[in-house]
């Protein structure tokens, strides 16, 4: 694998990982 293909990689995981954490704040903010 390329350097570049690993950095979208990286970016895609990092993106997936962001939108999981904002669909996930709401109910873990609530539980607290």
């Amino acid at each position: 694998m390329d350097a570049n293909a690993i950095l979208l990689i990286a970016i895609g995981m990092l993106g997936f990982g962001l939108a999981v954490g904002l669909l996930l704040f709401p109910y873990i903010f609530r539980l607290k």
